[in-house]
Formats: C-alpha cells, structure tokens, sequence
C-alpha cells in the first residue's frame, strides 16, 4: 500500500478480502501487516479478486471548510472489528460503510481555536472564526480495538482564506 491510498484510516486497521463466487466481498482473518515494507498479506488455497480496504475510517478524512462553518464527522465501518479477529475459513462478510457503534469510540481530541463536541462515533467541528495558523487541523478519534495499543484515526480539516474563497467563486463563474 501507498501512504496517501491509506490516509483516511490506520495500517493496523487495514484488512485483506476476497470476492466469492456469489460477488460478496469477504474478509480474511489475519493479515499479516509489515509496516516497514508497507505490506499487508495472508495466504491463500485459491484464485479470486483481492483487495485491500479499511476496516475503520473517519468520514470525511479530508475537508474545506470557511471560517466558523460546521462539520458533522462519523467513524465508519465495512467489518466489525471483532468479526475480523474470529476463526470463520470462508471469510467476515464485508457490507458497505456504516456508522460504527458508538462504543467503538473512545473519545475525540482537538486542540485548534475552533470547537470540537464528540457523542460515540459522531462529532460536531465548527471552524475557528479565522484561519488558523497551524492549517489543515486534526480531529482525531480514539478507536477501541481488540489488539494491544492506542489506534487513532485523524480527519484532516483545511479552513480556507476569504482571499482563497474569492478566488474559487471566480474562477467558478
């Protein structure tokens, strides 16, 4: 993997499925994650599509906002994470992205000049009135996950300039 293909969420949260011959994705149990080589892998009896997907992710991971605009920020899941970590020989079905359940959350963190209000896997941003000196900001999420360590995943939010906002609304026109 590519650090910008995985910026949305953690290498540790990262899983390895397969399609079956029905077309459902399904996850393998597993991987094996070398964080040096930026590898994930499992071992195989036989052929299918591959890929790789997150387990959890913020959404958005990635934003514009003006100042002192709000921004609604969910955890999302494709997998629960403990149906990853048990022993199924055909595969976790991978369903699409949903909010995970709120104890999956164990808490928010921000500290720019502008507000962050976090309730299990929801927060609410509003940006500060101006742009911030440190820009993009970082919100970020602690996920409770049933491996050893602390897993953060982090939203990247960009408050634009007046002058850069002026700049988009003409060359929109």
């Amino acid at each position: 993997y590519q650090e910008e293909e995985i910026y949305h969420t953690l290498p540790e949260l990262l899983a390895i499925g397969f399609q079956d011959t029905t077309g459902a994705w399904r996850a393998v149990h597993e991987p094996r994650l070398d964080k040096n080589t930026r590898t994930v892998e499992v071992s195989t009896t036989h052929f299918s599509d591959w890929g790789f997907f997150p387990m959890l992710y913020i959404s958005p991971a990635d934003a514009r906002l003006e100042p002192k605009q709000s921004l609604e920020l969910t955890v999302m899941g494709t997998v629960d994470p403990e149906d990853i970590l048990l022993p199924n020989p055909d595969g976790s079905p991978m369903t699409d992205p949903f909010k995970v359940v709120d104890e999956t959350v164990k808490g928010w963190q921000y500290s720019g000049s502008g507000s962050l209000s976090g309730n299990g896997a929801m927060a609410a941003y509003t940006a500060p009135p101006a742009v911030p000196s440190q820009n993009p900001e970082a919100v970020m999420a602690e996920i409770k996950y049933p491996k050893p360590g602390k897993f953060f995943l982090v939203a990247n939010i960009t408050i634009l300039s007046d002058l850069h906002i002026d700049y988009l609304q003409v060359n929109e026109t």
